[in-house]
């Protein structure tokens, strides 16, 4: 992971050095980032520039990853990558979850993210994974609601999983414009933005 501290990375390349299964013919493997495999592969059809400066969001399951890299030295990494973890697919799911309970009037005094609130509720928390995979590609799906006391079929539109993220990809992009000002970057020097990470299907 990009956003690793050097402390990790340098445990990690210890490790692989020392450990016969990994070292060919007295060769170390060279570690490598995410976001740089990304950005490579992103640009395995020249779909890159081949200069400038590339800002990668890498919108993964537990954050989201901000990295700024340039792209005429193999998307070296310019500036430590800022890892942001308000925004998320789990975090996705819980807004998505909660949405579907208020829309069966379903309330409950217990902390969603509590244990017992979790496992009452895993089913359900996997159809709002689905469904939002689903609303990546479709304007709109059904999901069947079951919990104690509760039987119910509720429509979910694209349009509410947007207004649900607004806020949250809004934040995002504040940690970004942070980041690029304390690089000195003004938006108009991004030669490229790009995405990665299964949120990254949502429209």
């Amino acid at each position: 992971p990009a956003h690793w501290e050097i402390d990790a990375l340098r445990a990690l390349q210890e490790a692989l050095c020392t450990h016969a299964g990994f070292v060919r013919i007295g060769v170390a493997p060279r570690l490598v980032s995410d976001a740089m495999t990304a950005l490579t592969a992103l640009n395995s059809q020249a779909r890159l520039p081949a200069d400038g400066v590339v800002a990668l969001f890498d919108f993964g399951g537990g954050g989201t990853s901000i990295t700024l890299a340039n792209a005429a030295s193999g998307f070296t990494p310019i500036a430590k990558t800022l890892r942001y973890t308000e925004f998320s697919g789990d975090a996705i799911d819980q807004a998505l979850l909660m949405h579907v309970l208020d829309g069966i009037g379903h309330s409950t005094q217990a902390d969603i993210a509590s244990t017992a609130a979790v496992g009452e509720l895993t089913q359900l928390l996997e159809e709002c994974r689905c469904a939002k995979e689903r609303l990546s590609t479709e304007a709109a799906t059904e999901l069947a609601v079951e919990v104690p006391s509760k039987s119910a079929r509720l429509r979910v539109t694209r349009s509410d999983l947007e207004s649900l993220i607004q806020d949250r990809l809004d934040s995002v992009f504040c940690a970004f414009d942070d980041m690029l000002a304390r690089n000195n970057i003004g938006r108009t020097g991004l030669a490229a933005v790009a995405m990665a990470g299964g949120v990254a299907r949502i429209p």
